[in-house]
């Protein structure tokens, strides 16, 4: 994998234009105040992976990732209302990542550390940063399922007690036969699996993780969300790879294409922000330590075309970023 410096803005392909936008918000109890707009930004991103890939870094940073052109681009808030400034850009990346997870997965990584998966391949991949956004391959696997819908960050399981785990373990799910498997990761690359569920139900659209704060510690909250039956359940995610119910839910909208979990500040709550493209509706809920939900915020008149929303600290004016949304259409 190569790096070189490049803009926001610019497109590398002939073929593609760079007509993609990219709004950020502000986010204080549930009010959302726009910090600013870029325009002509590359259309042709496939995801986008907040993280922290610096060093030392108090913002949260951003990892484009353009599947066809196996590029990718991180970038930190940096302008006046915490425009995005590149830090680094890398060519030469696979063109079949499916999906790009960021979090504390290896020991050697300075910042969060990089979980890949091709599932046509089978393929998975550990990279680390090198602390100023490069990164360097630590572990290959090339014998996974090419089934996984779903892999997603959970809290370290505590399979041992007193042993202090303390990477970031995973949660795989496979949505053609309704199962799910909880893996530890051991800082060093291996990953080893805690446990087997095989009675999921097989419509599960979204998996939604998310940390809650309880009065004895922290715990991976997990939102299933089946969209043709309008059906959520909240889930808590134990030490041992087993889940407990929390809530369920029947009567929810049948169209909501994104669920992203962020902190609502002011109430220092758990937040759900639902986005229904077509509707160009979202809505805030916040959510308490029984997964009960509660409505916070109706946006209407959003715009029908967002590709993907992500929250973090992310714009604001001055050096001290404000909890913040980040919108981006292709």
């Amino acid at each position: 994998m190569q790096n070189e410096p490049h803009p926001l803005s610019e497109s590398q392909t002939p073929s593609i234009q760079p007509r993609g936008e990219l709004e950020a918000y502000t986010f204080l109890e549930g009010q959302l105040e726009h910090a600013y707009t870029q325009s002509n930004v590359r259309s042709s991103w496939d995801l986008l992976i907040p993280g922290a890939y610096m060093e030392f870094t108090e913002a949260t940073n951003l990892l484009f990732y353009d599947r066809t052109a196996g590029l990718a681009e991180i970038y930190l808030p940096e302008g006046p209302q915490g425009e995005l400034q590149l830090l680094k850009r890398h060519t030469g990346w696979r063109r079949g990542w499916d999906l790009i997870l960021a979090d504390h997965f290896l020991e050697v990584s300075k910042g969060d550390s990089l979980l890949f998966y091709d599932r046509e391949a089978g393929l998975g991949e550990l990279h680390a940063m090198d602390g100023e956004a490069g990164v360097f391959q630590v572990a290959r696997f090339t014998d996974w399922r090419r089934t996984w819908d779903a892999i997603l960050p959970i809290m370290p399981l505590d399979v041992s007690p007193g042993t202090g785990q303390v990477f970031t373990s995973l949660l795989f799910y496979d949505r053609a036969v309704g199962e799910g498997e909880f893996y530890t990761t051991d800082g060093q690359g291996h990953l080893s699996r805690v446990s087997r569920h095989s009675d999921w139900r097989r419509t599960w659209d979204l998996i939604v993780p998310f940390t809650q704060s309880t009065s004895d510690a922290n715990r991976t909250v997990l939102v299933f969300y089946d969209r043709s039956a309008g059906h959520g359940e909240l889930y808590a995610v134990d030490g041992q790879g087993d889940i407990a119910r929390l809530s369920k839910y029947t009567g929810w909208r049948r169209s909501w294409d994104l669920i992203i979990p962020c902190r609502i500040s002011g109430i220092n709550a758990n937040g759900l922000l639902f986005y229904d493209r077509s509707a160009g509706l979202g809505e805030l809920y916040a959510v308490d330590g029984r997964g009960a939900l509660s409505l916070v915020s109706r946006y209407t008149g959003w715009r029908q075309t967002w590709d993907a929303i992500v929250f973090g600290t992310l714009a604001g004016p001055g050096p001290l970023l404000d909890p913040s949304l980040l919108f981006y259409e292709r």
